[in-house]
Parts: structure tokens; C-alpha cells; sequence
């Protein structure tokens, strides 16, 4: 995750494109999530409290429910690559 769609995408060799998501919306669910700057790299997100998900069946099922979440409350922006490319530069469509 990043602040930005380019820090959203930064390190990704293939990405179709970026979502928008408010922290607050991520504090809000009922998972005890927090999104975080990375110290490091203060662009970089990283959301803290998530299960492990090859810790156990349940982790691995409460894991799935959080990313539904997550993808349900957020925003498509675009399903092109980012930043825009030459067509011909496109990555394959996936399977």
C-alpha cells in the first residue's frame, strides 16, 4: 500500500493498476487493523494486525475475510498499468 498511487505501485514488476482506501475505513473495521508508515519509507503503508495465513485453518479463513473486506470498502482508480505505459510495453493479460 502507499500514499500515492506511484509509491502504491513502487517495487511491483506487474501491477493492473491501483485501488484508494481511507485509513479510516481500515480502523473501522472490526479486525483491530492499523495502517502504518513504514519507518523507513514513510510512502509505504503497511497494515499491522493481520493473521498469518499459513498459521491454521482459522487465521488462514479470518486472513480471507479481511482482504474481502478490504477489497469490498475500496475504490477502483484504474485497471491499467501505473504509470501509464506504451501499449506494446503492456504485461499479458492474466489467466
Amino acid at each position: 500500500m502507499g500514499r500515492t498511487p506511484l509509491a502504491a505501485v513502487a517495487g511491483l514488476e506487474v501491477n493492473y493498476g491501483y485501488c484508494s482506501i481511507s485509513v479510516g475505513e481500515i480502523h473501522r473495521l472490526p479486525y483491530n487493523i492499523k495502517a502504518r508508515p513504514e519507518l523507513d519509507n514513510p510512502d509505504h503503508i503497511l497494515l499491522c494486525n493481520i493473521p498469518e495465513f499459513m498459521e491454521s485453518d482459522r487465521e488462514r479463513g479470518l486472513a480471507q475475510e479481511i482482504a474481502g473486506r478490504l477489497a469490498r470498502i475500496s475504490k477502483v482508480e484504474t485497471c491499467d498499468h501505473y504509470p501509464p505505459i506504451e501499449k506494446d510495453d503492456l504485461p499479458p493479460p492474466l489467466p
